[in-house]
């Protein structure tokens, strides 16, 4: 999207923006967890970092990109998003989406071995 000829900032930090909210309650999900219907995302990284302190290194990320959640999608109510914040956004979301991925790695090893157990 940020290569796009006529790239649209405000979708792509949604898009990032989205990206983390789904890979947080994916988390919490694979945790044992209710799902939470909310976009808050620090309320979701709180609730993330009581099942694993890893995750408070990522609370400021959640603060940055928790707004485009549904702001940018209301003209009226936002500014105009520059490329950069987008590709840091873009960025935020990438980095996150790799941090989560090793965690679940953990977590279907430890799935496999107590399977394996019963």
């Amino acid at each position: 999207m940020l290569k796009d000829p006529f790239p649209t900032p405000d979708t792509i930090c949604f898009h990032s923006q989205q990206c983390m909210e789904k890979l947080l309650k994916g988390f919490l999900t694979a945790r044992g967890q209710d799902i939470v219907f909310t976009h808050d995302l620090p309320h979701l990284m709180t609730l993330c970092i009581e099942l694993d302190e890893r995750f408070s290194k990522w609370m400021n990320a959640a603060r940055e990109l928790t707004d485009y959640a549904v702001e940018v999608r209301y003209p009226d109510d936002w500014r105009d998003i520059p490329l950069e914040e987008a590709a840091n956004a873009t960025e935020i979301a990438k980095q996150f989406r790799n941090f989560v991925s090793e965690l679940m790695k953990e977590i279907d090893t430890t799935t496999s071995e107590e399977d394996n157990n019963s």
